[in-house]
């Protein structure tokens, strides 16, 4: 016999989803289950301004009933608790009229667990239960349930489920912590986004082909001059129009924004609600934000009001940045549906947002009404359009791994079928894949394919193996490995006002990188193709980071005579922001300090700055050669048996002592370096760098809103006893 699933969503109308997501939740069961024979269901929910009962058979499987109740007692939700038996009893009317009989119950909510407990006792059927939103839940963060009652319904449900489902860890800690449910009672299911926003109708690149992606690459300084427009997004919201949802605090950060760029501002997009709903909330905005009728009269606030998911989707596509500002969350499915689109979040850390929103990953966490840094959060996206596009790179990863982990349907049809298979795992498995890649019109990513690889460099293609990297695309090619960049996202332009170059080419990358093989004692390439951005070298073995150490002062003593000796090469070395001299360091780094300074305490200030005019006073003699650009870690090579530099996108030629402080820095720690400084005592030009680079750390900590264990006392006390005595 078929399972036969009476599923009780009590204020869950899927045919409501104006509503929300639990109503969302419901729909998508309904229509991933209506193919599937091998179920039957009986679905049991309430509508207002309807008499009695209705009913009517959505799909040859399953049978749908509305509850008729007053409008009262859904926004008075006590009354849907005094009303508990009448609820009952329009329910037992509708399993005697099923004809076949139920072999479980599934309830959503609390009022739908309470009814469903007495429905699961008199008749003998298991039940199962879906939280939705627990009542602890509201109170811990300042929001009472709308029922008194409800908390009572919670324990009574709860007790008699033989299995819970829920969505978020969050949930399950709560449950396990707050209910005392027992560990083998709970499964976590997740939630999964609708296909429309896995495969929107279009795509908001226009659906450039690889043929266009390549002309405009050999074409890029043209491609890029006018067309950043492509990627000037709105900012957006989606979700229900109620004071927690922290729609005003959004407001109000847009406006501090705007009146910040005016013209340059990005649009806020509010989806969600009806006529009535904005009319009611916009009013009291406008107490907070006055001007708020003038935005919407140039579109720069714009209330879409409710939109399908389908729609949503479309939508989205021309968002930058997804903002969610609720005073909590038990899950928030709009947020699995912006990481489904490629989309970053800006949220308060809750629901799945403290799961699986993560900070310059693939968007930022804020407290609920900390408008500051919502603000400054916002901005970043402001100063980089590029922003979206890396961190919604890495949203998509995100959500193919949470679909991977939770297999949402597969799961719900085993729990139907009764197979019990507890997975209260506290968090899905996600691997972080960070990454700087920009793909995005103009700056489209090609990765060669092995085919391509294959006919270029003349090698077999049972030879190629790719080799997973954060920074390139590599490939294993037996006795060499092949190397191609993809446009970078420049993250130094977003605190350093004086570096304005938004995204690094990789044409430019594979460019410098190609010229730095000219000079000794980098690994030389064996072939490179100007088609592909892609270049071999031979397979050498790199060298521990102790071993980097010991070999770094002769291998930068060879590096810097032999290019100091060619002079001609350095045309095509790229032409980024690089610091060609310290004191060009230093200015710059005070110049950022002044322009954050709402960042930085007075004390902050002062400190920086005398580090610097100390620093400044030390009695050095500058030399100027060319620097490798990065650690020497990692990148050191033994090859022949012969140590090189594997060939650099990095360098630039300026006052030496960079190369020598970031490799100390990277082996030391940034802490730790500190009580290791006796022993590169000697070589004075590498500790101011040193120095240098740990305030710059600081700094840019600071502005892009990071911790930071780095103390300016200690480096002010490493300066007096190093550099000036």
């Amino acid at each position: 016999m078929k399972p036969h699933i009476l599923l009780l969503c009590i204020l869950g109308n899927p045919y409501e989803l104006i509503q929300g997501g639990h109503q969302r939740t419901i729909y998508e069961i309904i229509e991933y289950f209506r193919y599937r024979m091998e179920f039957k269901f009986t679905i049991i929910t309430t509508k207002n301004n309807i008499d009695n009962l209705t009913f009517q058979q959505l799909s040859e499987n399953i049978n749908y009933y509305e509850i008729g109740i007053p409008e009262l007692w859904e926004k008075e939700q006590d009354q849907l608790y005094i009303h508990r038996d009448y609820l009952f009893t329009q329910i037992e009317k509708i399993i005697k009229r099923e004809k076949n009989s139920i072999s479980l119950i599934h309830t959503t909510y609390w009022i739908s667990g309470l009814i469903g407990e007495k429905v699961s006792k008199k008749y003998h059927i298991s039940q199962i239960h879906s939280p939705i939103s627990t009542s602890y839940e509201k109170k811990s963060h300042g929001f009472p349930p709308r029922s008194k009652y409800q908390r009572i319904a919670e324990d009574i449900a709860f007790n008699n489920a033989t299995l819970i489902l829920s969505i978020t860890n969050a949930e399950l800690d709560i449950l396990q912590k707050e209910y005392r449910i027992p560990p083998d009672k709970i499964q976590i299911v997740g939630r999964i986004a609708a296909n429309c926003f896995q495969q929107p109708a279009h795509l908001a690149s226009g659906n450039l082909k690889t043929e266009a992606k390549l002309a405009l690459l050999h074409n890029m300084p043209l491609a890029h001059q006018y067309n950043e427009w492509w990627i000037q997004g709105a900012f957006c919201y989606i979700g229900r129009i109620v004071d927690y949802k922290g729609i005003k605090e959004i407001i109000q950060a847009w406006e501090i924004l705007y009146k910040r760029y005016q013209s340059r501002m990005a649009p806020l997009w509010i989806i969600g609600g009806n006529c009535s709903d904005i009319a009611t909330y916009r009013d009291d905005v406008i107490k907070l934000v006055p001007d708020l009728p003038t935005y919407e009269k140039n579109h720069k606030v714009y209330w879409w009001g409710y939109a399908s998911s389908e729609g949503i989707s479309n939508i989205l596509l021309k968002c930058n940045v997804l903002i969610m500002h609720s005073g909590f969350e038990p899950g928030g499915r709009v947020i699995l549906e912006a990481l489904a689109m490629g989309k970053p979040i800006i949220s308060t850390p809750f629901g799945f947002a403290k799961d699986y929103v993560q900070d310059w990953y693939n968007g930022f966490q804020v407290a609920y009404q900390d408008i500051f840094h919502l603000v400054q959060y916002m901005d970043f996206f402001i100063k980089n359009e590029y922003l979206s596009n890396t961190l919604g790179t890495n949203a998509l990863h995100m959500y193919q791994d949470i679909e991977n982990t939770w297999k949402y349907f597969s799961q719900m049809e085993n729990i139907y079928l009764g197979n019990k298979s507890v997975t209260n795992k506290k968090a899905a498995n996600i691997s972080v894949k960070k990454t700087g890649l920009v793909d995005a019109f103009p700056y489209c990513d090609i990765k060669n394919s092995i085919e391509n690889i294959e006919l270029e460099f003349a090698i077999s293609n049972s030879k190629i193996k790719v080799i997973d990297s954060f920074h390139s695309y590599l490939w294993d090619a037996d006795i060499m490995i092949i190397k191609q960049y993809f446009h970078r996202i420049n993250f130094q332009q977003l605190w350093n006002s004086k570096d304005t170059c938004k995204v690094i080419c990789l044409t430019d990358l594979y460019q410098t990188a190609v010229s730095s093989s000219e000079f000794f004692p980098i690994l030389p390439i064996c072939k490179k193709s100007d088609t592909l951005f892609t270049y071999s070298m031979p397979k050498a073995t790199v060298l521990s980071p102790k071993e980097c150490l010991l070999q770094m002062p002769t291998i930068l003593k060879q590096f810097q005579k032999e290019s100091s000796k060619s002079l001609n090469s350095l045309k095509n070395i790229q032409a980024q922001h690089k610091y060609y001299t310290l004191h060009m360091f230093m200015d710059e780094l005070t110049q950022v300090v002044k322009k954050n300074t709402v960042l930085f305490s007075s004390k902050e200030y002062t400190l920086i700055c005398k580090i610097f005019s100390e620093l400044k006073r030390a009695k050095t003699k500058p030399a100027f050669a060319l620097n490798y650009g990065k650690s020497l870690i990692s990148h050191t090579v033994v090859w022949n048996s012969n140590i090189y530099l594997l060939p650099s996108c990095e360098v630039y030629w300026g006052e030496i002592g960079f190369d020598a402080a970031i490799t100390y820095l990277e082996y030391y720690g940034d802490e730790s370096i500190f009580n290791n400084f006796p022993s590169i005592e000697q070589d004075t030009n590498s500790i101011i760098w040193i120095c240098c680079l740990l305030i710059e750390k600081y700094i840019k900590a600071k502005v892009l809103l990071q911790n930071c264990t780095i103390k300016l006392e200690i480096i002010k006390e490493t300066v007096e006893t190093y550099i000036n005595t």
